[in-house]
Order: structure tokens, then C-alpha cells, then sequence
């Protein structure tokens, strides 16, 4: 029984994730409203809890007249979107950024981009705490903005143990966001402590079930 158990809880101990990282969908997100406002802009826009800039001003927000994305199809007259226009300018690739109000533990969005002609623009995403810090590594949606190494028009985003996200970017090419949902609290991915006091639990149950035999022995 000794061996059964800590074999039980040395792997759940290495199975214990201490963060999730990138995901295609949201479990118990909330999802956020962005006004039909039509604008060509990089100035910020807040939808919600989050602010839009974008370093480019040909950026458009809460666009919903339309916006292709060459082979990658098209929006017409739909949710209304956040779009990165220019892939670069003089060489410096551009940025939108969505930044949360409050650090927030998972942001997820409907994502589609354009491939482009450049051997270096490749479509990322990205995540930073309140530091400015980035905490999970970059997704490359698009290598070199030539091929889609992930499905155009679906849900991309990042989900994390604790509320840490302060911000999200897209950059590098012509891409478009919708459809955005968030979770403002960490839940469903037991932090370090708690897996420890899980095991502590199994050890105290472990010892219960080894002294239990003893017991019965000496009733009888």
C-alpha cells in the first residue's frame, strides 16, 4: 500500500499544471462587447474591461463594414472588430494591444489574419503581466505571415493559473479580433500550495488505510 501511494502521489505531483497556457476555447468566460463605432484609428478605445491602442493610426476599431484577409476569406457586416492594417512601416512592425483594466486570468478571441509576402512578418500573439513582462511564449499563428500554422477564423487566446494577464498583443501583419471573452479570475488550475496540501491530504489518508489493518487485527 506505501509504494502504491506515493508512486500515486509522485505522479500526480509532476501532473499538477502550474499554469495553462495557450487554449482554443474558455471555460465559464465572459464574454465582451465591442461598439459598432467604425473608427480608423490607434487611438484608445475601452469595450469593456479592456483599452484598444494600436501603434499604426490606419488600425480600425469596432469596424463591421468589412475586412478581407486575402486567401485567409473575409468579415462582412458582422461582430464588430479591432483590425491591424499595416504589417510594417520603414521596417518596424506594427502592434494593437488590448489591455485589461484588472489582471485577468484568461483572454480568448476570434482571430484572422492575412498572409503576407515578407519572409519576417509572421502573425504573433502575446501575453505580459502589469510589468510589462511576458508570460507564456509567443504564438506564432502564421510562419512568416506565409503559411497558417494555426486554423484562420477561429478562437485563439491564453488561460493561466493566476490573474496575472495585464495585457494581449497582436503584431506583425493584417490581423483582425472579435468576439472577445475573459476570465477575471483565476479557477480550475490548483496552484503549487493547494497541490500541496492535496498531497498532504492523500498522505494523511494513505496512513489511515496502511494503520487500519493493524486495528482490525488486534479487535479480533
Amino acid at each position: 500500500m506505501k509504494k502504491i501511494f506515493c508512486l500515486t502521489a509522485a505522479t500526480m505531483l509532476f501532473a499538477a499544471p502550474a499554469h495553462a497556457a495557450f487554449v482554443t476555447s474558455l471555460v465559464g468566460g465572459t464574454a465582451i462587447t465591442m461598439p459598432a463605432d467604425n473608427l480608423q484609428t490607434g487611438a484608445p478605445q475601452s469595450f469593456g474591461p479592456i483599452t484598444f491602442t494600436s501603434d499604426n493610426d490606419d488600425s480600425v476599431f469596432g469596424w463591421t463594414q468589412g475586412y478581407g484577409f486575402g486567401s485567409n476569406g473575409a468579415w462582412f457586416n458582422e461582430a464588430p472588430m479591432a483590425g491591424l492594417n499595416e504589417g510594417s512601416r520603414g521596417g518596424a512592425y506594427s502592434v494593437m494591444t488590448f489591455t485589461f483594466d484588472t489582471p485577468t486570468a484568461g483572454v480568448l478571441a476570434q482571430l484572422n489574419w492575412a498572409l503576407g509576402t515578407s519572409a519576417n512578418n509572421s502573425i504573433l500573439m502575446r501575453i505580459f503581466d502589469e510589468n510589462g513582462a511576458e508570460l507564456e511564449p509567443y504564438v506564432n499563428l502564421a510562419n512568416n505571415g506565409n503559411t497558417n500554422n494555426f486554423a484562420p477564423n477561429a478562437y485563439y487566446g491564453f488561460q493561466r493559473a493566476t490573474a496575472d494577464i495585464k495585457s494581449f498583443t497582436l503584431s506583425n501583419g493584417y490581423i483582425g479580433a472579435r468576439n472577445f471573452s475573459y476570465i477575471a479570475a483565476a479557477n480550475g488550475v490548483p496552484e503549487p500550495a493547494s497541490w500541496a496540501l492535496m498531497l498532504a491530504g492523500f498522505g494523511l489518508a494513505g496512513t489511515a488505510l496502511r494503520r487500519r489493518p493493524s486495528r482490525l487485527a488486534q479487535t479480533a
